[in-house]
């Protein structure tokens, strides 16, 4: 994975910025993206999100009773989310080597995985399913194939809107081979439940129960 860079507070609010801004691109996809992966998270539970960008899932989920933890390898936005939800805890860290010496009833990874090699992406799978309670629920999401060719014509897009950021995922945005992926989850001690698509088929997500 490339090394990241922290940014100023106002790229780590993208995110959030996204969330809450009123039609335009960026707000339709992240708040419906945002929204359906609520729907995937059990209430009042103790929820990791890894990977947690802006904390806009972590926001709100804890207003939802959920008891939260974010990590994100950028400094930046560790803090922004700090700000945002001062009740929750954050961290960070590389997904591929955290360790918080902590379980949860649920560990949420979204859009991440695919900012890594094939080989690395195994590695913080693994470390993730770590983190989970047996018993309880690891859920992820990755673009899907359509989402990662169309990326260029977005990337144009998004910088002319909102100027060139230098978003990490303009470096490594791999497509996640559905089935090597699942068979993944597998090897690390994970129950696939459920699975399917969100976004008009631009994200897929799974929801594995460890066993």
């Amino acid at each position: 994975m490339p090394e990241v860079q922290p940014r100023d507070e106002k790229w780590a609010a993208y995110y959030y910025d996204s969330y809450k801004e009123k039609w335009s691109p960026r707000h339709i996809f992240h708040k419906k993206r945002i929204d359906s992966l609520i729907r995937l998270i059990p209430v009042s539970t103790r929820v990791l999100d890894a990977g947690c960008g802006s904390g806009v899932l972590c926001r709100l989920l804890s207003d939802k009773g959920c008891q939260v933890t974010g990590l994100d390898l950028v400094p930046a936005r560790v803090a922004w989310c700090k700000k945002l939800t001062p009740e929750g805890e954050f961290h960070s860290g590389d997904l591929r080597t955290f360790q918080l010496h902590q379980k949860f009833d649920v560990v949420v990874c979204s859009e991440v995985l695919e900012h890594f090699r094939s080989k690395d992406r195994n590695v913080a799978l693994q470390n993730l399913a770590q983190h989970v309670e047996p018993g309880g629920l690891l859920i992820v999401t990755v673009p899907s194939p359509m989402y990662i060719r169309l990326e260029p014509i977005w990337e144009v897009v998004r910088n002319w809107q909102y100027g060139k950021a230098g978003y990490d995922d303009e470096d490594c945005h791999e497509i996640v081979s559905a089935g090597t992926f699942e068979d993944s989850l597998t090897a690390v001690g994970c129950e696939i439940e459920r699975k399917g698509s969100m976004c008009w088929g631009l994200i897929r997500w799974w929801v594995a129960r460890k066993r």
